[in-house]
């Protein structure tokens, strides 16, 4: 596909379905809303899924929830577990499913199913229970079967061994953990088919939840993957590398729009396109908080000036150019800093975050985040290796977007290690969030 097409194809499928559309289904006090809080960054409280403490209740998996100040990509369908002889429950459940099923724009539709059962729970599967299974070998909507509370099963475990050596029992414990989970692997396997999907999760782990991001983009309709790299909230790695894969074409636009000799508009056209690169970025990233904090005028006064410092006068100089397409090495460096520093930015605010646990981006947050940026000597870094990488190109190759890409995606690379370096330096011994959760 050309690169224009592919450009073309991804900006349709983007208006085609904006948010990420899942059902979860699982019994109440199964660990849905600590769940959906990790993956996603939504309270499920403010969202609307009903807690253990709440009681039962009836939940309407007819109703979407939706909550655009934590997440402006996510729809989710909530449905309880079915409990003994709840056969109207599963009944309605069934329905819901088939009447997404049945609809024709993909926005519509049922994307994912997230199925969830507690490994801590006594009798985690009911007669229901595999009345849905049997169901689900006819569905073709995927669905992954996630095992809550992998942790408590450890503890139990743990608690169950005769053992004076702390370590021994630690490691015997998540062995024994891990031959149930296989246990209900087969079990599922049998009940559903060969080959289903089936990830641990716990509170404490979160590589476990790592897998079942991954585990689901892996399953997902390949025209959806784009959006649930939007919905998800967890892994940065995606997001870093769905803006390798995007801002290289807003790049391209940038060169050819700048061929033209003596163009009287370069600068307008490289501001125009800074900020066609910061709404990528924005919608890819998904930040919390992000729409009361992203004005215009605050992308212009703040944002635009922590990755454009240096770039203002070579901008300028460069719209006296006479050789035009020539020059195009020019352009591809300008535009390469702005998208590594978009990019490098937004990280540095998900993983502050996800550090602090905080619900929402602030203000101060950004500002503080984005002067961090301005006068770090990462910026000075990956500057560096533009300018280095960039001067070996042609006026041929800068115009390729596969040239542009790999030089962006080497930067990011190192880049947000430096990113990850710094944020270990800095963090608190306070910090929510286990710094070995940092992942690249």
């Amino acid at each position: 596909m050309a690169a224009r097409d592919e450009s073309e194809a991804l900006q349709d499928l983007r208006y085609q379905c904006k948010k990420f559309r899942i059902c979860i289904i699982g019994k109440t006090g199964v660990g849905k809303s600590t769940l959906l809080s990790k993956v996603f960054g939504v309270s499920a409280k403010e969202a609307g899924v009903k807690s253990s403490s709440e009681g039962c209740g009836k939940h309407n998996i007819w109703t979407p929830i939706t909550n655009d100040e934590q997440n402006t990509s996510l729809i989710i369908h909530d449905s309880g577990g079915f409990e003994a002889g709840e056969s109207d429950t599963i009944a309605e459940v069934m329905k819901f499913i088939e009447h997404r099923r049945q609809q024709p724009h993909l926005a519509d539709q049922l994307h994912c199913i997230w199925y969830c059962i507690s490994l801590s729970d006594s009798r985690p599967i009911q007669a229901a229970d595999e009345e849905f299974f049997r169901y689900a070998r006819t569905l073709e909507i995927p669905l992954i079967f996630v095992l809550t509370k992998f942790d408590r099963l450890v503890r139990d475990h743990a608690d169950d061994l005769d053992d004076d050596c702390e370590r021994s029992v630690a490691a015997r414990a998540v062995g024994l953990a891990r031959r149930d989970v296989e246990c209900f692997r087969s079990k599922l396997e049998d009940a559903t088919g060969n080959g289903v999907k089936v990830q641990e999760v716990s509170r404490k782990e979160g590589s476990l939840v790592e897998k079942l991001v991954t585990g689901t983009t892996s399953i997902v309709d390949r025209n959806l993957i784009h959006v649930w790299i939007r919905a998800q909230g967890f892994l940065a790695s995606q997001k870093r590398e769905e803006c390798v894969k995007e801002l290289p074409f807003f790049i391209r636009n940038v060169m050819i729009a700048n061929a033209i000799p003596l163009h009287p508009l370069r600068g307008v056209v490289l501001s125009e396109h800074f900020k066609d690169m910061f709404y990528s970025c924005l919608t890819i990233w998904n930040i919390p908080g992000q729409s009361l904090v992203f004005t215009n005028q605050y992308v212009d006064n703040s944002f635009r000036k922590a990755s454009q410092r240096r770039n203002v006068l070579t901008g300028i100089v460069a719209t006296l150019d006479f050789t035009g397409p020539l020059t195009a090495p020019i352009y591809v460096r300008l535009a390469l800093k702005m998208a590594v520093d978009l990019i490098l930015i937004f990280q540095l605010l998900f993983w502050h975050l996800r550090i602090k646990r905080q619900k929402a981006l602030w203000k101060g947050d950004l500002d503080q985040q984005l002067a961090k940026y301005k006068n770090s000597e990462i910026r000075t870094t990956v500057h560096g290796m533009i300018d280095g990488s960039v001067g070996t190109l042609s006026f041929v190759t800068a115009f390729s977007v596969s040239s542009v890409r790999e030089i962006l995606g080497k930067t990011v690379e190192h880049g947000q290690k430096l990113v990850r370096e710094e944020i270990r330096r800095s963090a608190g011994p306070n910090d929510g969030l286990l710094l070995s959760e940092l992942e690249g």
